[in-house]
C-alpha cells in the first residue's frame, strides 16, 4: 500500500506531487483523469483489535512474543469522562489505537493494508496519506467501461471496510474530472458509492491544496492570498490608530471607545475607508 503517511522523508508533499504529476502527465498525453477523495470517520477509532491482531500474525508474520506484546499493548484499556470534577464509570475500549503514540499511526497504516490490494485488483491508481485515500483512473472519454471499473473498485471498498468497521462516507467523499475541457465535455461526469449519486465538483481540496480542474492551481492561490492579505490589513489598520487623522470628527463616535474595540484588530470594519483604502475598496489582495 502507497503510504505517506508516518514515514520518514514523506509527507502530505510527497502524496500530492505524485498524484499531481501522474494527472498532469495524463493530461499531455489527451487523456481524462478522475480523482475519488475517500473520506472516513472516526477512522482511528474503529480499528477492530481482534482483526487487528489477527491481521499482524497472519499478514505481517509476527508471532510469539512479539504478538504477546501488542496484545498487551491492546488489552485492558478503558476510558472514562470527567465533567465539573465528577468522573463517569469506566468503559472497556474494544476498538481504536491509541491516538498520539508512537504505535498508533503505525498500526493503522498495518490494519488498512489489504485495502491496496482491493484497488490493484481492480487496475486502479491510488495514493494515501494516513487515512485520507487518493484515487485515480485515466481514460479516454469513449472508455466508459474503465468508469464502471472505477464504480465496481469504490464497491469493494465499501464492502471491505464494512467488514472491517471503517465507516466510508459517501456524503463527504469527492470525485473530480481533470484534463482538457473539450475532453472533459464528452465524459459524463458523474459515478455512484452506495446508491448515492457523485457529480463533478469545480473544484476539491485535497490535503490542504485547492484543486481545480485544470491544475492551474489558481483557487488556491487566491485563497492563500486572501489569507495572508487579511493578517496585513489588520497591521495596517492598527497603525492608523496612531495617525493623527485621529482626531478627525470621524472617529468620534462613542462606538469606537467601547471596551470591544481595544484590541488592534477590531478597528478594521469600522476605520473609514480614509484610513484604511486597501480593506474598504476590495476583498481581496491588492493586485
Amino acid at each position: 500500500m502507497f503510504q505517506s503517511g508516518f514515514r520518514a522523508h514523506h509527507s502530505t508533499e510527497t502524496a500530492l506531487l505524485k498524484v499531481t504529476n501522474d494527472l498532469l502527465i495524463a493530461s499531455d498525453h489527451g487523456l481524462v483523469s478522475m480523482l475519488v477523495l475517500l473520506d472516513l470517520s472516526a477512522a482511528f477509532d474503529t480499528v477492530d483489535h481482534s482483526i487487528l491482531l489477527h491481521r499482524l500474525e497472519h499478514v505481517i508474520g509476527i508471532k510469539g512474543t512479539a504478538l504477546d506484546w501488542f496484545r498487551s499493548y491492546l488489552s485492558d484499556r478503558y476510558q472514562f469522562a470527567h465533567v465539573h470534577g465528577v468522573p463517569s464509570s469506566y468503559s472497556r475500549v474494544s476498538h481504536g489505537v491509541p491516538q498520539g503514540s508512537v504505535l498508533g499511526p503505525i498500526l493503522f497504516t498495518l490494519y488498512m493494508l489489504p485495502l491496496g490490494n482491493i484497488i490493484r485488483q481492480h487496475g486502479i491508481h491510488f495514493h494515501c496519506y494516513a487515512d485520507d485515500t487518493q484515487l485515480y483512473l485515466s481514460m479516454k472519454p469513449e472508455e466508459t467501461e474503465k468508469l464502471l471499473k472505477l464504480q465496481t473498485c469504490l464497491k469493494d471498498i465499501k464492502s471491505w471496510m464494512s467488514s472491517n468497521f471503517l465507516l466510508l462516507n459517501p456524503g463527504k467523499t469527492e470525485f473530480m474530472v481533470f484534463g482538457p475541457e473539450p475532453l472533459r465535455d464528452r465524459l459524463d461526469h458523474m459515478i455512484t458509492l452506495d446508491g448515492i449519486s457523485l457529480t463533478s465538483s469545480l473544484s476539491v481540496r485535497n490535503l490542504g491544496v485547492t484543486f481545480d480542474q485544470n491544475l492551474s492551481f489558481n483557487s488556491h492561490i487566491k485563497l492563500v492570498s486572501r489569507s495572508a492579505f487579511l493578517p496585513f490589513c489588520m497591521c495596517f489598520c492598527a497603525l492608523c490608530l496612531s495617525s493623527p487623522l485621529l482626531s478627525s470628527p470621524l472617529l468620534s463616535s462613542p462606538l469606537l471607545s467601547s471596551p470591544l474595540l481595544s484590541s488592534p484588530f477590531y478597528p478594521l470594519p469600522v476605520l473609514p475607508p480614509l484610513l484604511c483604502p486597501p480593506c474598504h475598496q476590495q476583498e481581496g489582495p491588492p493586485t
